[in-house]
């Protein structure tokens, strides 16, 4: 794969889609947190009420198609995709000089390094058990099949289903979106991609629904 390619599925596709997917969270997450809907007038809460279903819908899409599965008919801008075409992209940080970056990666993304179970991470290894645990992850995790229920069932389709399925909680949420987070800012750090992926935070960049919320509800 050229360099080109990978920054094209790194940067328009998984970085736009987390971004999209990592705002929306943090939008419906805040008014679900913040907004007492019997303390507001009828016209407030079908504002709050809108602007938090369509949040939580957008969160659900957006990250959904970060975990699309490789498609020859349709070239998805997914994880699938970024690893099965990753060859040829090397791993140029000098990690002996500057071990504290490294450190600095593995206590911000502990939850997945501690689902992956290896006593003791090498930096240069690092790929290969992302690529193990992502992969078990997709076919044996409960919050992936949430999602993808969700996306299938209601959002993307019009399906009968049981509630069960589609009993999505916002730790799933979070960490559905820690684990692209984490493969962009691996790339952009660590990798020789040619691009620096400028690394995002929906609670903060999602500031002006707080302004919202303080407006109507204090």
């Amino acid at each position: 794969m050229t360099h080109t390619k990978f920054n094209e599925i790194l940067s328009k596709g998984i970085a736009t889609d987390t971004f999209l997917a990592d705002l929306n969270y943090n939008v419906y997450r805040k008014i679900f947190d913040r907004v007492n809907h019997s303390r507001l007038e009828k016209t407030e809460q079908k504002l709050f009420n809108y602007i938090r279903i369509n949040a939580k819908e957008n969160a659900i899409l957006s990250i959904a198609r970060v975990y699309d599965s490789e498609s020859k008919k349709y070239k998805t801008r997914c994880i699938d995709e970024l690893i099965n075409n990753s060859v040829g992209i090397s791993i140029s940080y000098p990690f002996e000089l500057f071990p504290n970056k490294w450190e600095e990666f593995e206590s911000k993304y502990k939850l997945i390094f501690d689902k992956m179970e290896v006593d003791k991470m090498e930096p240069q290894n690092y790929i290969r058990h992302f690529i193990a645990f992502y992969r078990k992850f997709k076919t044996s995790d409960s919050s992936f099949q949430h999602l993808k229920n969700w996306r299938d069932k209601i959002l993307a389709h019009n399906e009968p289903f049981d509630s069960s399925e589609l009993n999505i909680d916002f730790e799933e949420i979070e960490f559905l979106i820690l684990i692209p987070k984490s493969i962009i800012e691996y790339a952009s750090t660590f990798m020789d991609t040619e691009n620096s992926i400028i690394m995002f935070d929906g609670r903060s960049d999602s500031y002006f629904i707080d302004d919202l919320i303080s407006k109507y509800v204090g």
